[in-house]
This record gives C-alpha cells, sequence and structure tokens, in this order.
C-alpha cells in the first residue's frame, strides 16, 4: 500500500514483505513519485540554468562519490537479507554491470579524465542519463518488488532520478 498502514518496515527485504504484488507500482505512489520528481528536476534546473564548468564539475565530484556509496548500500543490504533468509550469496549484485550502473561509473571516469577523453562519459552520462533514467522514472520497476516506503523502492527512485537530472543538466 502506498500508505505505510502495513506490517514492514523500511529496510524490509521484498521476499519479507507478506502479501506485497506490485499494487504500488499502478498506485498512487508511482504518479506522486512522477510528478514530484518531474517537477523537482524542472525547478533544479531552472535554478542551476547558469551554472558554470567549474560547478558543474563540482556537481560530477558528488555525484561520482555519492552514487557508488547509495549503491554499495544497496549491494550490502542485499546480500544481507540474502544471506541471513538462507537464500545464499547473491553473486550477481556484488559487481553491478547493468545499464544504469554504468552511470555510476561513468560519472567517475568524467571527473577523472580531461580533454577529449572526457567528452565519452559525459555523452554516456547524458544520453543513458536522460533516456534509462527517464524510462524507469516513468515505469519505476522498483515498485515491482518494493512497496513505495522501503529502502529498494528508495534506491530505485533516487538512483534515477538523479540519472535523469544529470543528463540534462549537462546538457544544458
Amino acid at each position: 500500500m502506498f500508505w505505510h498502514d502495513t506490517d514492514y518496515h523500511f529496510f524490509d527485504y521484498k521476499y519479507n514483505i507478506p502479501g506485497y504484488d506490485h499494487q504500488d507500482y499502478d498506485g498512487p505512489g508511482r504518479w506522486i513519485y512522477l510528478i514530484g520528481t518531474l517537477v523537482l528536476i524542472t525547478v533544479l534546473l531552472i535554478l542551476f540554468r547558469n551554472a558554470t564548468k567549474k560547478q558543474v564539475k563540482v556537481y560530477l565530484i558528488v555525484v561520482a562519490i555519492a552514487m557508488p556509496v547509495l549503491e554499495f548500500s544497496k549491494v550490502a543490504w542485499e546480500s544481507y537479507w540474502d544471506i541471513t533468509t538462507d537464500r545464499g550469496f547473491n553473486v550477481e549484485g556484488i559487481l553491478p554491470l547493468y545499464t544504469c550502473s554504468l552511470f555510476m561509473y561513468c560519472a567517475i571516469a568524467a571527473v577523472f579524465l580531461k580533454g577529449k577523453a572526457q567528452r565519452y562519459p559525459l555523452a554516456w552520462l547524458s544520453t543513458i542519463g536522460i533516456v534509462g533514467g527517464m524510462s524507469n522514472v516513468l515505469f519505476i520497476q522498483g515498485l515491482r518488488w518494493y512497496p513505495f516506503w522501503t529502502f529498494g523502492a528508495f534506491h530505485s527512485m533516487t538512483f534515477h532520478a538523479v540519472m535523469v537530472f544529470t543528463g540534462l543538466f549537462i546538457i544544458t
């Protein structure tokens, strides 16, 4: 349920949430997230429309630090639940190599590379940030597995909203 009236906690794992069958995916939580994210990104882009190259560089440094921390916390959280619920060790989750996680690797590369070499990760950040991030903002897959008020949904929603903002911030 969108409102927190159920028997689960913020850090509960998807297999420990009884009766959740992706109700929030089509519920009001998805629409509140979608509208709120689009409004927030629009406001932030207006506020930072005159950002200098130095300010963009500082933002990329923050993203290059914050995104791996967020991803590591998700991997540690999933691994903890997989081990403690006797599901074994989640080998696939240790080294994130899916499209959206490549975003954080490109953010790190964009911070350290210079000149022409820097344009490649910046192009990836803007392209996959806008296209990939926006597709998940519109059709938030985290809500298929986790209720709105859980860490799994929070991670997915935050990660993809940052992707969209970063992509648009780089090209504006």
